[in-house]
């Protein structure tokens, strides 16, 4: 059971459940409460939505591990015997019962959201996990920015389904006040594209720290194609954009003393700091404790929305 639960990586599994519900009550529900507005998609629906990409993430981990074992398998074919192991024929079969009720219970719970179309979204979540694992990760940088893509639409997700619902319900008051819900659009869409960002410095990193297994196995990662020093440059340079976007926000939206104080401190001193260690890093332990760093960084992030929430409420 363990070793199954590292294969999901339930701890990553937990972050998306929070990131999901700190976007619906922590910048969702307020936001729509200041104006004037009730939350649409109910509870046991919002759960159906939370549980779907659960599962469909948890299958990617998982057919992203079968590929790693029959790219083992190819590799040293007299250490990994390819389809013999009992493994991998159970991960085969489990990515394949979480992606199917994955894909399930997101086309249920489009259909109550009345729109069913939005089950694509949930189809082509998973056939990118697919040949992200099979394909997308070989090529250098395109599977990061796969990876980074998908999560940064797990915290739209929430607006997504939540803002067609809000735009029915209220179309009379909307029209009448030529008002519209883009607003919390953005604001959630700023939380989107920083996990798109700060997860391609992530993946970017964890790349440099895998260079060495990553050579072995033939996977054409950016620092086995391009160099380490090079990869080191790109996930820089992608924390200069982070550090500049969230300024950028803070004075868009002009969220405030206790907003910059909070992006300041929790988020740019940090990411700066991440900069300069980057740089300095020599060893996989030293990469390791950079991206756990980072991840911390990521969750940090997503807490600003008990900042928006007191922000809207107060």
């Amino acid at each position: 059971m363990k070793k199954f639960l590292t294969h999901i990586r339930y701890p990553n599994l937990l972050i998306i459940a929070f990131v999901m519900y700190a976007m619906r009550y922590g910048v969702v529900y307020p936001f729509l409460k200041y104006n004037n507005f009730d939350i649409q998609l109910n509870g046991l629906l919002f759960f159906g939505l939370v549980f779907s990409v659960i599962l469909i993430a948890a299958g990617g981990y998982l057919i992203n591990d079968f590929e790693d074992l029959k790219i083992d398998a190819k590799n040293n074919p007299e250490k990994y015997p390819e389809g013999e192991s009992p493994c991998a024929q159970k991960m085969y079969k489990a990515y394949n019962y979480f992606t199917v009720f994955g894909i399930t219970i997101g086309g249920i719970v489009s259909y109550y959201a009345e729109n069913f179309i939005f089950i694509t979204i949930f189809v082509l979540a998973a056939g990118l996990l697919w040949f992200y694992s099979s394909t997308y990760k070989m090529m250098p940088f395109f599977g990061n920015l796969v990876v980074a893509f998908l999560t940064g639409i797990v915290p739209m997700l929430v607006v997504l389904f939540e803002i067609p619902l809000l735009t029915e319900k209220y179309r009379d008051i909307l029209v009448q006040n030529n008002v519209d819900f883009m607003p919390l659009f953005y604001f959630v869409l700023a939380f989107g594209i920083f996990a798109f960002l700060t997860t391609v410095i992530r993946e970017v990193i964890k790349d440099i720290e895998d260079v060495e297994g990553d050579k072995t196995y033939k996977k054409n990662t950016i620092p086995v194609a391009l160099g380490v020093t090079f990869a080191k440059i790109v996930a820089v340079i992608f924390i200069i954009i982070t550090i500049a976007t969230l300024f950028y926000t803070q004075i868009v939206f002009d969220l405030g003393e206790t907003s910059f104080w909070y992006i300041t401190i929790a988020l740019v001193l940090p990411l700066a700091y991440i900069a300069v260690k980057t740089f300095l890093d020599k060893t996989p332990e030293n990469f390791h404790l950079t991206s756990t760093f980072l991840k911390i960084i990521m969750i940090f992030g997503i807490s600003y929305s008990i900042v928006l929430y007191y922000s809207f409420t107060m």
